[in-house]
C-alpha cells in the first residue's frame, strides 16, 4: 500500500494541509493576545468559535466530498490558503481575529473528510489501515506545523508571520493535488 503513488500523494496532502493549519493553531493563544489584542480571558471564547467553525466545515466537507471529491479538495485547500492570507493581512485587530476564527476553523476542517476519502479510495485493498494511517498523518502534520512555527518564532519572527507560513504550506497542498491529478491521468 505504501509504495503506491496515489496513497503517497494522499498522505502528502494530509501532511501539508494540516501543517498549514497547525502552524497557526499551535500558537493561537499568543497570536490572539500578543498580535490581535484579544484579552486572555476571551481566548477560550475565540477557541469555541473556532470549534464551531470546525464542526460546520467538517460537515460541509463531507457533504461536498460525496458529490465531487477532488473539486471539494481544491475548494477546501484554496479556502484554507485564502483564510490564512486574510488572517495574515487583517488579523491584527481583536474583532476581526475573533470572527475570523470561525472561518479558519471551517476552512481547516472542511479538508478532513475529502482527505480521508481520497486516502481510503487510493488504498481500497486496505481501507482500515488507510484510515489509521490518515489519522497518524494528521497527528504528524500537527507536530510538523508546531515545529515549523517554532523555527520561525525562535528565529526572531513575530507570531504575526505564522498565517503567511501556513498559507504557503496550503498553497503547496493545492499544487500537490494538481500534480497528483496530472500524474494519475498520465498513469491511467
Amino acid at each position: 500500500m505504501f509504495t503506491r503513488g496515489p496513497v503517497l500523494w494522499a498522505i502528502g496532502l494530509t501532511a501539508l494541509s494540516q501543517a498549514a493549519l497547525f502552524v497557526v493553531f499551535t500558537y493561537i493563544a499568543p497570536y490572539l493576545t500578543d498580535h490581535a489584542g484579544v484579552s486572555a480571558s476571551t481566548v477560550t471564547i475565540v477557541l469555541f468559535v473556532f470549534g464551531v467553525g470546525s464542526v460546520v466545515g467538517n460537515q460541509l466537507g463531507g457533504y461536498f466530498a460525496d458529490k465531487a471529491l477532488d473539486k471539494t479538495l481544491y475548494t477546501a485547500l484554496t479556502a484554507l490558503a485564502g483564510a490564512l492570507v486574510v488572517l495574515f493581512l487583517f488579523g491584527g485587530t481583536a474583532w476581526f481575529a475573533f470572527a475570523w476564527m470561525f472561518v479558519l476553523g471551517a476552512a481547516g476542517f472542511s479538508i478532513i473528510p475529502p482527505l480521508a476519502s481520497k486516502l481510503i479510495g487510493a488504498a481500497s485493498e486496505a481501507p482500515h489501515l488507510a484510515a489509521t494511517v490518515n489519522i497518524a498523518g494528521f497527528q504528524l502534520a500537527n507536530a510538523a506545523g508546531a515545529w515549523i512555527g517554532s523555527i520561525a518564532l525562535s528565529g526572531g519572527s513575530s507570531v504575526s508571520i505564522l498565517p503567511a507560513i501556513g498559507a504557503v504550506l496550503a498553497v503547496g497542498a493545492v499544487l500537490l493535488l494538481f500534480v497528483s491529478r496530472r500524474a494519475a491521468r498520465v498513469a491511467g
